[in-house]
């Protein structure tokens, strides 16, 4: 406790952030590519200036909500180039198959169930996460679901706070925490099944809002 209480925010944010970078790129970055963990420095260096060398300006509302634009319009083409020129199948991953192979078995009169990803797991949700994961099928590209849900998250913060400066900060360490890019490579739905419980949970707050001796 002695140590948390000497850091403040923003040094335990960068510390937190810093770590699971690390973790990430050096764990996962080889399955995208060989030299890609030699990125975690670069990583760590904007990191830090954001976290501690921000511009006063880009506390400015005007300012917060031109860079949030911007940093979305970003994170769309490089997600459209990086799905055109990254083949999900030289990865080692199958969340996205696992999702692909059950519709195609539905279409095909299939019991989904019966069928497993190609990496031959077998499937463990729930229907309702097929469901959600259909009209991304549908379109044929299932690694929009980590992008619509972080529109979500942002639209969520902006909707709680009215301030463009915290959705800049709740998006750039999104995307910091790199586990989100990640995501966006490989296909994957933890960042939007994350979403969703924040979802749930402010909803069933919101109308069933604990009295104060319980919180």
């Amino acid at each position: 406790m002695g140590l948390i209480r000497t850091l403040n925010h923003r040094k335990l944010h960068f510390v937190l952030l810093a770590v699971i970078g690390f973790l990430f790129f050096f764990k996962y970055g080889i399955r995208l590519f060989n030299y890609l963990p030699l990125f975690f420095l670069p990583y760590a260096a904007m990191l830090y200036v954001f976290q501690f060398h921000l511009p006063e300006g880009l506390a400015n509302k005007r300012a917060s909500g031109i860079l949030v634009v911007l940093i979305n319009i970003v994170v769309i083409v490089a997600s459209i180039i990086l799905f055109r020129y990254i083949s999900v199948e030289s990865l080692n991953v199958d969340r996205w198959s696992v999702i692909t192979h059950y519709w195609d078995a539905y279409f095909d009169g299939v019991n989904p169930y019966s069928s497993t990803s190609h990496m031959g797991n077998y499937y463990g949700s729930y229907p309702f996460y097929f469901v959600l994961a259909l009209p991304f099928y549908l379109i044929g590209e299932i690694g929009w679901i980590p992008i619509v849900a972080l529109v979500l998250f942002q639209l969520f913060v902006y909707q709680q706070n009215k301030n463009n400066h915290v959705t800049l900060t709740a998006l750039v360490f999104s995307l910091g925490c790199i586990c989100l890019p990640y995501e966006i490579v490989t296909r994957s739905t933890l960042f939007a099944n994350a979403v969703l419980v924040l979802f749930a949970l402010h909803f069933i707050l919101e109308k069933w809002p604990m009295s104060k001796s319980n919180r």
